[in-house]
């Protein structure tokens, strides 16, 4: 499905992808993977991919190249985004992994509930934060 605006995005939508930025703001938190997977994540909501160039992605963002290739190896490699497949022109295609967004919100409603466990029994002091889930890279050093 591809819509005109945000706007034209159903709410659950909005709401699945506000989620998904949680997760990257939790594994890639650097200024240009936060941007870069902003930029996905619109494209993906949109159209359903992003076929946004490096050179698209560089300008929005404003870094060199290598900075945007460590940023979507970050991103790839942490299972926040995929890439699908190559235009005819050589353009890379990429998709957000909405799931992880949907994780990253099991794992806040596991860390609140711990939270307030214990902070009702006044063990605060004593608190371990439930692990993050963190997937299997499949990816080799370099590939983007």
């Amino acid at each position: 499905m591809t819509y005109q605006s945000i706007e034209d995005v159903p709410e659950r939508d909005v709401e699945r992808s506000m989620d998904y930025m949680g997760a990257v703001s939790k594994l890639a938190p650097s200024r240009t993977a936060m941007r870069v997977a902003m930029d996905i994540a619109e494209e993906s909501l949109l159209k359903g991919e992003s076929r946004l160039t490096h050179k698209e992605l560089e300008r929005r963002t404003g870094v060199c190249r290598r900075t945007l290739q460590r940023a979507i190896f970050q991103l790839r490699s942490h299972g926040l985004i995929d890439r699908t497949g190559t235009t005819d022109e050589g353009t890379a295609v990429y998709v957000s992994v909405w799931e992880r967004g949907e994780e990253y919100r099991r794992w806040g409603n596991e860390f609140n509930s711990a939270w307030e466990g214990a902070r009702k029994a006044r063990q605060l002091k004593h608190f371990t934060a439930p692990s993050y889930p963190l997937p299997a890279s499949g990816l080799a050093h370099g590939e983007a």
